[in-house]
């Protein structure tokens, strides 16, 4: 899937909304390049821009696993060292995995980025858009992964997508 403005960094996105008010890891978002002789470093991650409270960025890491591995969509807490398979701070990261197709054969390695948050008070807040700014072939980008990610309100246990509308 390419982005508009992006053609160097790709993004594929599982659509998610993770509930409650406690720490989470969000990921499902596999990065990767055109041609692996031409890799990517990631300088940064953070949020296009916030809606409601603060939400804290406790880390974003690169998770590495071959095909088949278990990408994480959303999970309570944020712990890397309990992950399987190794993941590295993003800062400074290498992004050197190939896009693949339907033809790719089994056992490809998949880098995926996990992003972890936990909320700063009672009150709901939001990343509307997680960005990933990095550099290609000495040029530098921001690719917006258009990613809502909210953590409700303490006892809201209906979800609160509200916190998006108007935004």
């Amino acid at each position: 899937m390419t982005f508009s403005g992006q053609p160097d960094l790709l993004v594929s996105i599982s659509a998610n909304r993770p509930p409650d008010n406690d720490p989470i890891t969000v990921g499902g978002m596999l990065l990767c390049v055109p041609d692996a002789r031409h890799p990517a470093t990631i300088l940064d991650v953070g949020p296009v821009s916030t809606v409601g409270s603060h939400l804290a960025l406790l880390g974003a890491r690169l998770h590495t696993t071959n095909a088949g591995g278990q990408l994480v969509e959303s999970i309570w807490g944020y712990d890397p060292e309990s992950w399987p398979g190794p993941s590295e701070d993003v800062n400074g990261a290498m992004v050197d995995v190939e896009c693949v197709d339907d033809s790719t054969p089994p056992g490809f390695d998949q880098v995926e980025l996990r992003v972890g948050l936990r909320a700063t008070n009672a009150e709901a807040g939001g990343w509307d858009g997680i960005a990933v700014a990095y550099e290609y072939q000495d040029r530098r980008y921001v690719l917006d992964l258009g990613r809502q990610v909210a953590i409700c309100a303490i006892g809201d246990v209906e979800g609160c997508p509200e916190i998006f509308e108007g935004e």
